[in-house]
C-alpha cells in the first residue's frame, strides 16, 4: 500500500466490521491497535474508497468559453496537498493557481488569460495516506 505515515500516534484505516463488509469507513487508530485490526478484520491501511468515483478534489470551471475571466471553484473533499497549475496550448506551464496542503471546504479563484485560446488545467492533489487524483480541464478564452 505504499508508505505508512503515522502521525501522533494514529493511522488512518480501512475499518471493514466482522459479518458487515458493506460498512467499511475509514478510522484512525493508535499504532498499537493495528495488530487486532489486521489479523481479526478485512481492514487495511489508508482511508475507504467508499465511492469509486469520489473525487478528492472537483473543480468547477464558469463561465467557459470566456472573454473576461474565467471562476475556477475547486471543492477539497478531503484534506490533501493540491496543487493545479494552467498550461498554454504550446505546453508550456503560465501560472500555478494554488500548490498547498488544504482541509475539506470550497475554494475560488479567478483565471485570466492575456491571449484568445485554449488552456489546460492541470489537477493533481494527494492526500497524506498517499491517494492520488490527477485530471485535466479545458479552459476557452475568446
Amino acid at each position: 500500500c505504499g508508505k505508512v505515515l503515522a502521525q501522533d500516534g494514529k493511522i488512518t484505516i480501512c475499518h471493514c466490521p466482522p459479518g458487515n463488509p458493506n460498512n467499511c469507513h475509514s478510522i484512525t487508530i493508535s499504532v498499537n491497535a493495528w495488530y487486532a485490526h489486521f489479523t481479526h478484520h478485512d481492514d487495511y491501511i489508508g482511508a475507504c474508497i467508499d465511492n469509486p468515483d469520489r473525487k478528492l478534489v472537483n473543480v468547477t470551471i464558469s463561465p467557459n468559453p470566456s472573454t473576461e475571466g474565467t471562476t475556477i471553484t475547486y471543492v477539497v473533499n478531503e484534506e490533501s496537498h493540491v496543487t493545479i497549475d494552467v498550461y498554454n496550448s504550446g505546453g508550456t506551464k503560465i501560472m500555478t493557481i494554488v500548490n498547498e496542503n488544504l482541509q475539506p471546504g470550497t475554494y475560488t479563484t479567478t483565471f485570466n488569460a492575456t491571449t484568445p485560446g485554449l488552456y489546460l488545467l492541470s489537477l493533481y492533489a494527494v492526500t497524506p495516506y498517499e491517494e492520488v487524483q490527477d485530471g485535466q480541464e479545458i479552459i476557452e478564452a475568446k
